[in-house]
Formats: structure tokens, C-alpha cells, sequence
């Protein structure tokens, strides 16, 4: 065999004898005292040569003391099971070796060959041509004879310098990640970002930034990270998010919206309203976690079980908005610049947030459901049904989608995600978002997709700090520094307790000083025989889509792996594995047994506990032992421990699926492989740990490029990306030209404390004639917020101090108004929401149910597409044209309609094609639509000439549920947004098709009225009439039954009276489950009990 040959180093007198011995050692393993108790571990002669290799190599690349330790105690164990002769002997070469070099450098300071440049750097393996040069991991990890108990081992790390790397990362700043670059210049724009920096510096000085992120116990200090599968990486992500985007200019204040948890089971910090979580200007300056109540009270509740009460969330999310605004009012002038939901829980409830303020709305998904279903179904592990059951998948999904029907822009951390798993979605399609983003046309929309990978708070993530480098440099001060070789010195386990040498040794010798070892790694080191191998570290929490079951498959069954690798797994914390969440503890209870199947007890670490003030010292481990991060999760949204770990100078192995493809191409500091082949992740760690110059390139290179990942760079870059999509979004409604200028109109829009200003169009006259000065581009928000304009010839404030309101699906329900109108307090404005037009429904009021004229002060029409309000002036409801210019956002009623009706041609020539009855189909359209005989669309005349309201009837087969997901999802594929509501008016499966604005629904102009009326929320009641109520269940012929019963307002749901009943609902009603709304809702069956019950209710 030519070492030398392999190796590149030439054969001198002073390395010969490193090659015999190297040669004996390759062709019979080590001697038989040693190998005796790990040969039937190593049966396979490759792993056997790898594993000889490496040992002989952390030799070479041993220091001078460290090696006279080791030769020490490696001649002490000779009565010991471990002794191995050869060892001990080239041990003892290696030490007068480098005792002689140094003796000639004393003699000839010109010599310039270092002894480590003389021994050279032997290869572990070959390399394809091209790549670096591989040499074998450093001394740190070196022999386990070297360490008998982590208490007999010195604490440290490496000293990392930075080598010198083949190639410049492919970056055209410092400022910026590499994802970036490409979209820095749009080539259907050509604007760049950086011109909306000048816009942003003019804009107005005063923004207020909302971010909502539901679940989990979130908080500012000492997070929870991985207590439970809702506490991850997402809760740290948005408080670092809220923290840094309070600094930059020009944002004065951010609020991070999450639940607040009154749970004993839970720290009392998570039931504190507000906690401050950075500085800024004034009292009200700064970034604040503000917890707002929702769901039953007193419980923590995991985030699959949220999803009814969004709607409570988004009814106090804007009354604390609206209040926020009013006090800042006080201080500055203030606006609602954007409202950032995160998941698609909070994304779902910020859609309707933003619906309400008339904000825009920015979204994240983090994890993504369709992606997630696609997964869990391939693996075969579950059924679709148990997954929605268990995850709720098909409502996580639909909230994704309404995110994306609201969203001026999807932030998103990598381009995989966007081409792999957003283009999974209806509301989503990259080739119609570029041909839509300059059409002058507000028809149809897409949001904008920006790729800005999440920053990293270097605040206290010191990367390796200089008491950890100090702890682990060269004793020797041998090698060349621009070659690598300081990065060679011995580490943490391998002899840098003191040895004492003689006098010109010490002399020559760099002093090491001694440190204490973080507190943290005595947690790890007890669990491991020879705490100093390199570590192969894995960080998150219990959850079977992060794959640790894979990770430790690939450590047990790697003979290289278990022999000169730790494994260290940090899975959050517990305290019983039994007391923790089912999934959680099938996870754990899993890994304990493949600990035991593969006896890795003493080569694998998990300890219990951590706090995030250990997260630092936990990266440095692994650059301490010199070994790598894993991350091979099933399917990884970005990866913000891959980051982490790279700033920290650790090298990372990662998942190919996701995130990690971008942060590997930006960093390019670690290996991607399939998470589902064990060898390939076993394979990949070897080659890292194995080869020095590899892991050196690597640690470098995460350090270097780092800055990409900064949060400052973040929240610049999302700020420009925000303000240019307001920019196309003005420029596709025709309120700007290209200039970068959006006329005033457009700021003023954003800047109230609701969706209705005084006279908007009025106002923008009077501001286009201003100076464009920033203080004029704003409405002042500082105005109360009851300030909002009441509708013509309504009474005062001290009239109104409630509204109730009465949501009626057929006329049956209309009855119930009437009973509501005889038993309101003084003081109370009606309301009667319907899908009835204003002359249907005053015909029912008036004539029908003998409600006096004006006695309901405003009527909710054609679900929700009109607004209608009593004027005692002229006695008459008058149309509310502010509502109207509010649900224009993104609709065209001649679009829909040319959607809707293509749709329904698809659905006929389909039931055609199938042999299906078309004539039934077609005469119940037409009885129910109003239409002739000779027509052949499905849109009733009257309809044709309606702006905001395309209505339709359908003979729907299967689920109706289905059926307007089915619809829905078609329009969306079409960027059409709309609101879809089906309502049954008889049981033979006919059903009405309601299509509206997306930001227009009964329950939303209900809201609209009570902001109107300077009400709030906190004077709002529901009254609901439905069908049926079965053992708890509320059976509904409206498919918007949820929007109506959900929010913080109290309800009381009635039936009808059995005259106005439409008889046996049968399957033709929607269903909910009144029990998840608590106390908040009362139940009236008896129609005895009806007058009694209600004014009870309304007077409560």
C-alpha cells in the first residue's frame, strides 16, 4: 500500500516509521489485546481501515503534551483490557518526534516547515477529484484509552480560525442572503428593492406593525422551547421577529398577539396581559407581547383545538388595535401599516383582522398542511380520516387558503417552499401571480411570494466565544496559520489537562488557560463513556416529523459512527415521560428503545432539561468535540437551528426536503441527504468528522456567511417588500403611477383605526392639494376612535349603548326579529342579517311580522353584500356606500360571474358525460333561478346587474361541505377571490350559492355596523335562528353557521316557531358543535320559554 501516494506526503526518515506502523495497523487492526473486544463490532475490513485511520491521524495531529499524556496513560493501562502496545509505542514516536523539530527550530529560527507541514496530512479515503482535500478530524476526539470518565477530562473546545476557503461563497454582499439576489431585480418589474428604500425613508414616521401567533406559550424570556409539539422554533422566531422589527426605522411600535393561558399546569407569566419585550420611543414605543383571551377560559389548549374561537381572537385582536391606535394618537401620529399572521391559524384569523381594520395583511406559513397531509399519507402511518381527526389537517389547509385570499404578500424562507409546497395550493400559482402583478385589473389577484430566510439574534448567540477558543489552543504554537493547521490543536478530550514537560518544552509551549467548562455539558457528559468524540448533536422537540427514530438508526448501525462518535440528543424538556403529551412520549419511549435494540448505552446522550440560556453552550459541543448538527426531519419549513448551529462555526448535516436546500447554497457549510436512508445520514457525518480540511471548510464558511441570516438584513428586506407590493397593488387599481409616488389616498386608506375614514374620497381631494409631506400623507389616527362617521340620520351615542344582532337563513327566521324587537332594552339597535334582498326583507319585517317602519335600524342583505341603515331624516334605509368601497378589495362582480358560470357548464357537460340526469339538474336551476326555458346560465336576471352579490342555485350531490371547497378551490385557481355561502330554502337538495367579497359576510358587516355606530365589540349580541338542535349540535341551513356563532359576543340560538319551520331538516343542514363555544352560547328550544329566555338574554 503507498501512504504516502494516498496521502501526498512524501516519505522522508522522519515519517517512515509513521508508515509501517500505519501499514501494520491497516493490515491486522489494532493489536489483539485491544481489538478483542470491538472486532465483532467491526467485522467489515472498510470499516475497520476507517476507523484505524482516523486513530492514527488524531495521533499525528496531537500536540506535544497531549501526546506525553496520552503516552502515559496508555503505558499505565498495560494490565488493563484496553492496553494496546502499538499504541503506546507511536505514541511515544510521535512525542520525540515533535520534541526534536522543536529542537531544530530552536537551532535555525529560518526554517520555515512547521512539524506539522513535515508530517503532513494523511487522507481518510479517497476523494473525487476536485474536491477539497480531506484529512481527518482533530485530536479532540482522539483515542478512547486517552479518557476513562468525563469527570477525569478538561472541559473546552478547539481554537477555530477560519481557513481559507477554495471558493467565495456565491454572494454579492455582506448584507444580503444569496436566495436574495435573484430577486432583487424583478425582471417583469425592474424595480428593484432598493428603490423603495428613499420611499420608505420619506414614508410616514410613525408605523404599527401587528403580528399574531396563537398557539404555544410564548414569551419574551426564558422560552419553553420543545416543552410540547405547539412550543417550537416558531415561538422563538416571532419574538425575535417582534424585537427586531421594533428597531428599524420607520416602525415605532409592533404587538405580537397570542393567547393568554390562565392554566395552573403553566407558568403565571403566560397569563400576564402585556409584557414588554424591547425598548423603543415614548411610553408606547417598542415591541410588546400582548395576550388576549379566547376559548375556555383557565385551560391550555393544543393548537388543533383553537380553531373555533379564532373568531373570538379576531374580534379582541381589533378592539385592541383600534384602542392601541387611540392611545398612540396621544403620543404620535401612528399607522396600521400591516397585520403579519403566522401559521395558518393565526393567518386564517388575520384575514379576518385585516377584513375589519381594512389593513393589509402579510402572511407565514411556517409549516405547511397540504404538505404535512401529502407526507403522512405516503408514509402510510395514518388514514386521511385519522389525520384530520388528529390534526384537523382539512380546516388547517382551508385557513391557509383564506390566508392567501387576504395576503398582500407570503413570506416565505426558501424558493423550495414556494415551487414544492405552495404551488400545492388553489390560491396560489407563480406563472398567474407574474402575469397578474402589473395588469391594471383588480379582478383577480395572487399575493407576491418573498423568499426572506428568518434572521438569527446575535445578541446572545456569541458563536464561539473567546474563553472557549482559548480553552483549545495549540499547546505547541505548531503549524501554519494560513494553512489550516491552527485549527488542528488538540481539543477538550485529548490531554489538555495540564502534563508537566520540561522546562524548554514549557518554555516554547503557548500557555493554555485553564477554564471552567460550560455548566451545561456535565448534563451530556454523564451519560457518555468518553464525553469528548465528536458529537453528533440533533436539537428539537419529541415530534415524529423531526426523525430522530432515523437518526439513531443510522448512529447504531455505522460501526465508524458508534466507534469515534457520540451521539447527543437534545428533545426539549420533561419531567415524566408518562405525564407528557401522547405524541410526545411515543416518540421518547420509541428512542429509549432503539437505544437499547442497538446497546448504544454510554454513546448517546438525552438529557432531560435545558434552559434557553444553555442553548449557546449546547452548539459547543459539537464544535468543541469537532463534530456536526443534524437536521433530517421528514419534511423541514426553513431550519432555524441549521443557523443556529452555523454561527456557531458547526458544521451541518441536513434534510433535502425543504428549507435546509437554500441555507446550505447560502452558507455552504454542510451536506444535504434523504432523510429516509439511514446509511446515506451515516455516511455523510463520517465524511465531515473523518476529514479535517472538510470540517474546517465547512465551520469557516457557516461563519463567514452568517450575516445573511441577520435580523436587521430581514426586517429591512421585509419592509421593502411590503412597501413595493403596495406600490403593484396601487398601480393594478389605477391609484398611482409609475413613479414609486402612490398618491395619498392609498396611505390615507391605511391609517385609520378602521376601514372607515370621514369621506375618503373627500379627503384625498383635499390631501392632493397639500404638500407631500409625510404628516400630510396620513389621516390623523390620533382622533378618537368612536370618531368614525355615523350613518345619515342616526341617533346620537347616548342613544345606542348595545347592538344585537338577528341572522335569519330563510324567512322563517325572520319572525325571531320581531320577538327580538318587542323584548330590547331601550338603548339597543337592532340588526337583521339575511340572504334576502332589502325589498324581500322588508316585505317579511313589515308586512308579515307587523315590525313597525325603522323599528330594526339596519338590515344586513344578500349575505352581506349590502348594508342598509335607517335614516330618521328621511325616513328610509339608506345604502351605506362607506361599507361598499370597504368589500371592494379584490372583486369584480363580472368576473365572478363569468367564474361561476364557467364552473357550472363544467359541472353540466361532466354530469353529461357520466350519464346522469341533466334535465332535473337544469329544470331546478331554472325554477330556482328565475330563468326561461331558452337560457342556459345559471346567474338569475335580477343579479346580472348587482355589483357586490352573484347569486346561483345548485342540486348538489354528496357533501355540501365538499361542495363549496370544490367551488372555492376553482374560483381560486382562477385568482378569484370571493366569499362563498350556500344556504338550503327546502329539503330536496337545491341550494343557493351566495358570492360575495372576500370581505364581505353577514358576521363582518354586522361588525362594520357596531365600529359605525361607535359601539365596539363589548355591546354585541348574536341572535340565531337555526333549524334544529340535536344532543348539543346546532343544525343550520347557512354554511357561514360558525362565522355567526363564533366571536366574543354572546348568542342565543333559537328555532323557529313550528308554523315558520321548513320541516325536517334532514341531511340538508350545517352542523355545529355547541359545546365548543362554552358558556357563551344558550340554547332555546322551547318556544313557551322563548320571550322570557330572550328578554333575559338581552338585558344580561
Amino acid at each position: 500500500m503507498d501512504i504516502s501516494h494516498n496521502t501526498g506526503v512524501e516519505a522522508t526518515t522522519h515519517n517512515s516509521w509513521v508508515e509501517s506502523y500505519l501499514s501494520a495497523l491497516l493490515s491486522s487492526g489494532l493489536s489483539s489485546e485491544y481489538s478483542s473486544d470491538v472486532k465483532s463490532d467491526l467485522e467489515d475490513d472498510k470499516h475497520r481501515e476507517m476507523i484505524s485511520k482516523y486513530y492514527v491521524n488524531q495521533i499525528l495531529h496531537e500536540s506535544e503534551e497531549g501526546l506525553l499524556h496520552a503516552w502515559k496513560r496508555a503505558s499505565v493501562s498495560g494490565l488493563s483490557h484496553d492496553y494496546d502496545p502499538r499504541l503506546e509505542h507511536i505514541v511515544w514516536r510521535v512525542w520525540h518526534m515533535k520534541r526534536r523539530q522543536k529542537q531544530r527550530r530552536m537551532d535555525n529560527r529560518s526554517e520555515e516547515l512547521s512539524d506539522e507541514e513535515d508530517i503532513g496530512s494523511y487522507e481518510l479515503g479517497s476523494t473525487a477529484p476536485g474536491s477539497p482535500a480531506a484529512s481527518p478530524a482533530r485530536s479532540a476526539a482522539a483515542m478512547d484509552v486517552m479518557s476513562t470518565s468525563a469527570a477525569s477530562a478538561d472541559g473546552g473546545e478547539p481554537a477555530h480560525q477560519p481557513s481559507v476557503l477554495n471558493k467565495e461563497p456565491h454572494r454579492k454582499s455582506d448584507d444580503a442572503p444569496a436566495a436574495l439576489v435573484d430577486l432583487e431585480h424583478d425582471p417583469l418589474t425592474e424595480l428593484p428593492l432598493s428603490k423603495f428604500d428613499e420611499h420608505l425613508s420619506k414614508s410616514f414616521d410613525g408605523l404599527y406593525v401587528v403580528l399574531l401567533s396563537v398557539h404555544g406559550l410564548v414569551r419574551g424570556e426564558s422560552m419553553e422551547l420543545g416543552r410540547d409539539p405547539d412550543t417550537g422554533g416558531q415561538v422563538k422566531y416571532v419574538v425575535e421577529l417582534a424585537r427586531a422589527l421594533s428597531q428599524i426605522h420607520p416602525v415605532y411600535r409592533v404587538d405580537l398577539i397570542t393567547r393568554l393561558i390562565d392554566d395552573p399546569k403553566v407558568d403565571r407569566s403566560y397569563a400576564e396581559p402585556v409584557e414588554r419585550i424591547a425598548p423603543g420611543g415614548g411610553e408606547l414605543g417598542g415591541a410588546f407581547i400582548v395576550r388576549l383571551p379566547f376559548g375556555p377560559r383557565g385551560r391550555y389548549l393544543h393548537k388543533e383545538a383553537l380553531w373555533p374561537h379564532l373568531r373570538e381572537l379576531a374580534d379582541r385582536a381589533v378592539a385592541h388595535c383600534r384602542s392601541t391606535l387611540v392611545a398612540l394618537g396621544q403620543e404620535r401620529h401612528c399607522r396600521l401599516y400591516a397585520v403579519h399572521g403566522h401559521y395558518a391559524d393565526a393567518g386564517d384569523a388575520a384575514a379576518v383582522i385585516s377584513a375589519m381594520l381594512g389593513a393589509d395583511m402579510v402572511f407565514t406559513g411556517h409549516s405547511l398542511g397540504r404538505n404535512k397531509l401529502d407526507h403522512l399519507l405516503k408514509s402510510g402511518t395514518m388514514s386521511r380520516a385519522e389525520i384530520d381527526s388528529t390534526y384537523m389537517i382539512n380546516r388547517r389547509i382551508e385557513g391557509e387558503e383564506r390566508a392567501l385570499d387576504s395576503s398582500l404578500m407570503v413570506l416565505t424562507s426558501t424558493q423550495e417552499e414556494v415551487e414544492k409546497q405552495w404551488s400545492l395550493y388553489h390560491g396560489y400559482d407563480t406563472e398567474l401571480e407574474k402575469a397578474l402583478r402589473l395588469k391594471r385589473n383588480a379582478a383577480r389577484a395572487v399575493p407576491m411570494m418573498a423568499v426572506i430566510p428568518p434572521g438569527l439574534d446575535f445578541s446572545y448567540n456569541q458563536w464561539v466565544p473567546d474563553c472557549i477558543k482559548a480553552m483549545c489552543q495549540p499547546a505547541d504554537g505548531a503549524g501554519d496559520p494560513d494553512s489550516c493547521a491552527a485549527s488542528k490543536s488538540s481539543g477538550s478530550g485529548s490531554g489538555q489537562s495540564a502534563v508537566v514537560a520540561d522546562s524548554e518544552a514549557e518554555h516554547e509551549a503557548q500557555a493554555v488557560p485553564q477554564r471552567p467548562e460550560p455548566a451545561f455539558w456535565p448534563h451530556v457528559f454523564r451519560f457518555l463513556n468518553n464525553p469528548h468524540k465528536p458529537a453528533i448533536l440533533a436539537m428539537s422537540r419529541p415530534d415524529a416529523k423531526k426523525n430522530i427514530m432515523t437518526l439513531i438508526k443510522a448512529f447504531g448501525e455505522s460501526p465508524v459512527l458508534r466507534e469515534i462518535c457520540n451521539l447527543v440528543l437534545i428533545m426539549g424538556n420533561r419531567d415524566d415521560i408518562d405525564s407528557m403529551a401522547k405524541g410526545s412520549a411515543n416518540i421518547l419511549t420509541t428512542v429509549l428503545k432503539l437505544i437499547d435494540k442497538y446497546d448504544l448505552y454510554g454513546s448517546v446522550a438525552y438529557p432531560k432539561r435545558h434552559r434557553q440560556t444553555d442553548i449557546s453552550d449546547i452548539y459547543h459541543l459539537p464544535y468543541a468535540t469537532r463534530g456536526v448538527f443534524t437536521n433530517i426531519a421528514w419534511q423541514e419549513p426553513f431550519g432555524l437551528t441549521l443557523i443556529e448551529a452555523a454561527a456557531h462555526g458547526v458544521p451541518i448535516v441536513a434534510t433535502k426536503h425543504g428549507g435546509p436546500n437554500d441555507i446550505i447554497a447560502t452558507l455552504q457549510n454542510g451536506v444535504l441527504v434523504d432523510p429516509a436512508k439511514p446509511q446515506e445520514i451515516a455516511d455523510a457525518c463520517i465524511s465531515i468528522v473523518t476529514q479535517q480540511d472538510t470540517w474546517d471548510m465547512f465551520s469557516a464558511s457557516g461563519i463567514k456567511n452568517i450575516h445573511a441570516y441577520s435580523w436587521p438584513s430581514h426586517c429591512q428586506t421585509f419592509l421593502r417588500y411590503v412597501e413595493k407590493c403596495k406600490w403593484l397593488a396601487a398601480v393594478r387599481n389605477g391609484k398611482t403611477d409609475d413613479n414609486l409616488l402612490p398618491v395619498k389616498a392609498v396611505q390615507m386608506d391605511r391609517s385609520h383605526t378602521g376601514p372607515f375614514p370621514d369621506d375618503a374620497a373627500k379627503v384625498a381631494a383635499e390631501l392632493s392639494q397639500q404638500d407631500p409631506s409625510p404628516q400630510n400623507m396620513v389621516n390623523s389616527v390620533n382622533s378618537n376612535a368612536a370618531a368614525c362617521p355615523k350613518p345619515e340620520g342616526s341617533s346620537s351615542d347616548a342613544e345606542f349603548h348595545s347592538l344585537t344582532a338577528v341572522f335569519a337563513d330563510t324567512e322563517g327566521g325572520i319572525p325571531l326579529a320581531a320577538s327580538v324587537v318587542a323584548s330590547a332594552p331601550k338603548g339597543t339597535a337592532i340588526v337583521l342579517a339575511t340572504f334576502l334582498d332589502l325589498s324581500s326583507a322588508r316585505v317579511a319585517l313589515h308586512n308579515n311580522c307587523g315590525v313597525a317602519v325603522g323599528g330594526v335600524h339596519a338590515i344586513v342583505t344578500r349575505g352581506g353584500a349590502e348594508v342598509w341603515v335607517w335614516s330618521a331624516e328621511k325616513q328610509e334605509y339608506v345604502f351605506d356606500d362607506t361599507y361598499e368601497k370597504h368589500v371592494q378589495f379584490r372583486w369584480d362582480a363580472k368576473t365572478a360571474r363569468r367564474g361561476l358560470n364557467f364552473l357550472r357548464q363544467k359541472a353540466l357537460e361532466t354530469k353529461a358525460a357520466s350519464g346522469r340526469s341533466r334535465g332535473r339538474w337544469l329544470d331546478l336551476l331554472r325554477s330556482w333561478a328565475g330563468l326561461n326555458s331558452g337560457q342556459t346560465h345559471g346567474v338569475a336576471e335580477e343579479d346580472e346587474r348587482h355589483p357586490h352579490h352573484v347569486k346561483m342555485i345548485m342540486a348538489l350531490e354528496g357533501n355540501a361541505t365538499d361542495s363549496i371547497i370544490d367551488i372555492r378551490g376553482k374560483l381560486r385557481i382562477k385568482g378569484i377571490r370571493a366569499n362563498l355561502t350556500l344556504s338550503y330554502s327546502s329539503n330536496d337538495g337545491a341550494v343557493t350559492v351566495h358570492v360575495t367579497p372576500v370581505r364581505a359576510s353577514r358576521a363582518l358587516a354586522v361588525r362594520h355596523i357596531a365600529i359605525r355606530l361607535g359601539l365596539g365589540f363589548e355591546g354585541l349580541k348574536h341572535v340565531v335562528s337555526v333549524e334544529a338542535t340535536r344532543e348539543g349540535h346546532i343544525l343550520g341551513r347557512s354554511s357561514d353557521l360558525m362565522d355567526n356563532l363564533g366571536g366574543m359576543q354572546p348568542v342565543l340560538v333559537s328555532r323557529p316557531s313550528e308554523s315558520h319551520s321548513q320541516g325536517d331538516v334532514g341531511e340538508f343542514a350545517f352542523e355545529a358543535d355547541a359545546g365548543l363555544f362554552g358558556d357563551r352560547i344558550m340554547i332555546v328550544n322551547d318556544s313557551e320559554a322563548m320571550e322570557s329566555s330572550l328578554s333575559k338574554f338581552l338585558e344580561s
